[in-house]
């Protein structure tokens, strides 16, 4: 009889192993092994006989080391997944398109504190709630955290503003020479 769980799918993909032979091998059970009725000939199961959905759902979202950490085994092909159960009482969507993450929503159905490995890496996060509201938040080691309410939305996005750079004024001791400024007695020659 045939008999093929993937108990740990999850664990393949937060150890690293290469998604799209979990996808591959996924397929290849599907086409093989799934009826018409979507059951597999062991006693009538359908797709959670092996497992599928939650290596799926890891591939996407996983919740399970005190923050959200979005498509971490994702193969980089174009997908959405809409309001995946995380730990925390949060119900999380997000996209991902074109080699980076969109339309980040968190739903927090109890209130407190959310904490997101940060999705785009070394970029500056807005957060905010449902009436546009900027959400304050804290950063540590790559990690947002955030306080909730319950019954709240919350979006997250990369922040487009520009960087705020400060401009010297130019004293009569000085000169610009393109982008740099000298003193006047650096440049002169005797």
């Amino acid at each position: 009889a045939f008999r093929f769980t993937l108990v740990s799918g999850t664990d393949a993909i937060k150890g690293g192993y290469p998604p799209d032979a979990l996808l591959d091998r996924f397929r290849y059970l599907l086409s093989q092994h799934m009826r018409r009725n979507f059951t597999i000939p062991t006693g009538g199961h359908g797709t959670e006989s092996i497992s599928s959905l939650d290596y799926i759902n890891s591939m996407m979202l996983q919740s399970d080391e005190g923050f959200l950490r979005l498509f971490p085994g994702w193969p980089g092909k174009e997908a959405k997944f809409v309001r995946l159960r995380a730990s925390g009482a949060f119900l999380v969507s997000a996209k991902w398109n074109d080699k980076q993450i969109d339309d980040v929503e968190i739903y927090s159905e109890k209130g407190g504190k959310c904490v997101v490995l940060n999705p785009w890496t070394g970029q500056l996060v807005t957060i905010t709630d449902e009436n546009k509201n900027t959400i304050r938040s804290t950063v540590e080691g790559g990690k947002i955290s955030f306080d909730t309410k319950q019954g709240s939305n919350y979006f997250l996005n990369p922040d487009t503003k520009p960087k705020r750079t400060t401009t010297k004024t130019l004293t009569d001791i000085d000169v610009q020479i393109g982008s740099q400024i000298w003193m006047k007695t650096n440049l002169s020659v005797s």
